[in-house]
């Protein structure tokens, strides 16, 4: 199929592209609000702990309570970052659905475009290549350089 045998198709197609586009920035606007404030609240329940866990420290009477209350916040820190990681890679991953369903795809028309596109490169090569010069022709050798002459040299 050739692209001028579908011009109907360019409007469609600008047509699609133009809603899509706009779909498509709201689909990215929801994920990145969601995506921020999903880490914002992660990031202000981190912000609690690890004060509360400094509190703790500054209070501890013995090693052993400085050290657990430092290792009760790293458990927090490692369990709510792997919360944040599952949750963000889940809105990535719906993200990614939603914008394949989203945008269209017409192969015919692709073909079509990509077949015109190889027509006109093999047309401006076949043009290029009438424009140069039959390369049948030997081209012509540089003279060779004269050596100094030897009365020159006797100088």
């Amino acid at each position: 199929m050739k692209l001028n045998t579908v011009p109907g198709k360019i409007k469609d197609f600008a047509e699609t592209g133009l809603f899509t586009g706009k779909k498509a920035f709201e689909l990215q606007t929801r994920y990145m609000e969601a995506f921020f404030k999903s880490n914002t609240a992660i990031v202000a329940e981190l912000t609690d702990a690890r004060i509360s866990s400094l509190q703790e420290t500054a209070t501890a009477k013995t090693f052993s309570e400085f050290y657990e209350s430092n290792v009760a916040f790293e458990e927090t820190f490692r369990e709510k970052m792997k919360s944040l990681y599952q949750e963000n890679s889940q809105l990535m991953s719906d993200y990614q659905k939603e914008v394949k369903e989203l945008i269209p795809f017409d192969k015919d028309f692709f073909n079509g475009i990509r077949e015109t596109a190889e027509d006109t490169f093999a047309s401006a090569r076949k043009a290029v290549e009438s424009a140069m010069p039959s390369s049948k022709t030997p081209a012509k050798k540089p003279a060779p350089k004269k050596a100094a002459s030897s009365t020159a040299a006797a100088s």
